[in-house]
């Protein structure tokens, strides 16, 4: 209150001397916590745990509109959208659940050495009063779905965590930017808690389970997250799947991490219908209690040269080859982007399922072959040269019985058809707006380290 009253003195000061020098909506932050935060500091100065609880969007409104009196909860809209909600008065406890009243981003605190504030209180704009007998007004607010609201630290169990992914997804869980602010435990699954990539997963404090993927395993689980290779078996898949929805895990991530095979109509491999199949399976028997995010990546930066040749990329022989025209763009994403896109997903989803779209594409960088080709040129001081295969003959590679071969031709296919541009339709700024989480590495950056070998 002290801080309110030097702010308002400050601001009478100044308005009166210069009308101009202040803006008409002045927000002062003297501090900003999450209610998980706050009550973790008062738990801990009382010796006690304070739970906290929230409730889903359409839960709350409903609640807003039946009994506005009565609401403790949570207003959480996405998309930016403002929405339109009629109330008896500036509901300013309900408010303070959602990030319209984060002013530790955007405030006036440095306009001037003393500090400012005009409204000690909830930012909002009214609208026309409506003629219910004066005492309802309505208001629209608009929030930031790139912020997670308040919630207590959720747990995480992953599957098909030992490899390389698993292995930056889990260390990127358990960094002081989300442990244990964010994320109160990390499990992974394990045949052999023994292996090498086990024990390296342990030293980070991850907590292995030895076995098959189970409810009981799962119990208390708020996301579960594969990240076995996409040429699993599918009642596999559908198995553990429908393990996690038994143990009533919140957010459920599924083993994507490619191309968009919902977009392509030309080519059909059984590797992308498997992971259709079983996005299918796991959504029917979840009975939407469930939010399913699929992760589309397009290629993995770093595979960009070490596939090679598999891919018509022949840095050696000075020749790429594009199954299409070259000029169509391909997404790329770094094995650090993929992880840390993981870990946003995972906070976002199970602190408001609606703030992430089930079906999500990031980009981190896209180039076409011929780009590429001029990319890895200028780096190497070197012409290469790019050859388009026409769709006649490329088709014909596609009708091989060999399934390894079917399935790099067609990859190759659907980077030159434009399947895997995502440059126009990612969520990007959901999970990392303006890039204040982590900066998108890029292939620029890519060729300059390996000069395209």
């Amino acid at each position: 209150m002290a801080d309110i009253g030097t702010a308002l003195a400050r601001l009478s000061s100044l308005a009166a001397e210069n009308p101009t020098s202040i803006s008409d909506h002045v927000r002062l932050s003297g501090d900003a916590v999450y209610f998980a935060d706050l009550a973790k500091i008062v738990g801990d100065e009382r010796g006690e745990v304070i739970e906290v609880t929230s409730t889903s969007a359409e839960e709350t409104k409903q609640k807003l509109l039946d009994n506005p009196a009565d609401l403790l909860s949570l207003i959480k809209y996405v998309d930016n959208t403002p929405v339109r909600v009629s109330v008896p008065a500036p509901p300013s406890r309900y408010m303070r659940g959602s990030v319209v009243t984060d002013f530790s981003k955007e405030n006036e605190n440095e306009l001037r050495a003393d500090g400012l504030l005009i409204n000690a209180g909830i930012a909002y704009t009214p609208l026309d009063d409506l003629s219910l007998a004066g005492l309802e007004r309505e208001y629209i607010y608009k929030t930031d779905s790139s912020t997670p609201p308040s919630m207590s630290p959720i747990t995480v169990a992953i599957i098909g965590a030992t490899g390389d992914l698993g292995l930056r997804v889990i260390r990127r869980f358990l960094s002081q930017e989300y442990s244990p602010s964010q994320i109160s435990r990390v499990k992974f699954f394990t045949r052999n808690p023994s292996s090498a990539g086990a024990q390296e997963l342990k030293t980070l404090g991850a907590e292995p389970i030895e076995g098959e993927v189970t409810a009981a395993a799962l119990k208390g689980t708020d996301v579960f997250i594969s990240l076995i290779g996409g040429a699993t078996d599918l009642d596999y898949m559908n198995k553990y799947a429908k393990e996690a929805v038994d143990a009533g895990v919140k957010v459920y991530i599924p083993s994507e991490y490619g191309i968009d095979h919902r977009d392509n109509s030309d080519v059909h491999h059984e590797v992308f219908d498997n992971k259709e199949a079983h996005h299918h399976y796991a959504s029917s028997i979840s009975g939407g209690k469930v939010k399913i995010v699929s992760l589309y990546v397009g290629l993995f930066l770093e595979d960009t040269f070490s596939l090679g040749a598999t891919l018509g990329i022949d840095t050696k022989n000075a020749i790429y080859t594009s199954f299409g025209s070259p000029d169509n763009l391909i997404t790329f994403n770094s094995r650090e982007d993929i992880s840390s896109s993981i870990v946003r997903i995972s906070v976002l989803a199970a602190a408001d399922p609606n703030s992430v779209p089930d079906f999500t594409r990031i980009n981190g960088s896209a180039v076409s072959y011929n780009q590429l080709a001029a990319l890895v040129g200028k780096a190497r001081g070197t012409e290469i040269k790019v050859v388009e295969v026409e769709d006649a003959e490329s088709k014909k590679l596609l009708s091989t019985n060999d399934p390894l071969a079917r399935f790099w031709v067609a990859l190759r296919y659907i980077y030159g058809h434009g399947v895997t541009d995502f440059t126009k339709d990612n969520a990007n700024e959901i999970l990392n707006p303006g890039q204040n989480y982590w900066k998108w590495k890029n292939m620029e950056d890519w060729v300059e380290e390996t000069k395209g070998v």
